[in-house]
């Protein structure tokens, strides 16, 4: 696999623009039914484990109203398709990433990071919480990448992580209220 990174949203705003969030530039061409389409099952399993781990940021992840009620008519149509409760996704392939953090997405969500491929020998380091941690085949990892530095040594063999996230500024602009941080004693 080439080494890169993929981003996908349903709704962004473009850097030095100011206007509406956006659908990401990769989701408006012809093709963008199909990608979506082909992430439908990873999107589940993000979307299920989400509903367990953190079910406020679930529920706030329901962006289709807001979009609607503020006439987005291109982000309404990705919404048919878009089967995850996070607004973006980025998926990353062969790539060391540096020890970072993600300063546009919300403190209190979590990020969701899955991984796929043929590898070994890979590592999450989360340097902030003096953690590191062997990042296997089919791991699911969930944190605040707001919050938490963390980062992924060099990976021997085809490494694809999908990393799930919401954006704040998305949010914010949709009038979508915060939904705190996860607890354990989460009652509906």
């Amino acid at each position: 696999l080439t080494p890169g990174c993929i981003n996908l949203s349903l709704a962004w705003f473009q850097q030095g623009h100011e206007s509406d969030p956006e659908v990401s530039a990769s989701l408006k061409g012809a093709s963008s039914e199909k990608i979506l389409k082909a992430i439908v099952r990873p999107a589940a399993i993000a979307t299920a484990a989400l509903r367990v781990m953190h079910p406020e940021q679930y529920w706030a992840g329901f962006l289709r109203e807001k979009a609607q009620s503020k006439e987005l008519p291109k982000m309404s149509e990705t919404l048919q398709y878009w089967a995850s409760m996070f607004n973006s996704l980025s998926v990353v392939s062969n790539w060391e990433t540096p020890n970072h953090q993600d300063h546009l997405s919300i403190p209190e969500c979590f990020d969701i990071l899955t991984t796929v491929g043929n590898y070994s020998n890979a590592w999450m380091s989360m340097p902030s919480l003096q953690l590191e941690f062997r990042y296997n085949l089919g791991c699911m990892i969930a944190f605040s990448g707001r919050i938490v530095r963390h980062g992924v040594h060099a990976v021997e063999g085809d490494w694809i992580a999908w990393a799930w996230y919401m954006r704040d500024s998305v949010h914010i602009y949709a009038g979508v209220l915060s939904c705190g941080w996860a607890r354990v004693d989460y009652k509906q």
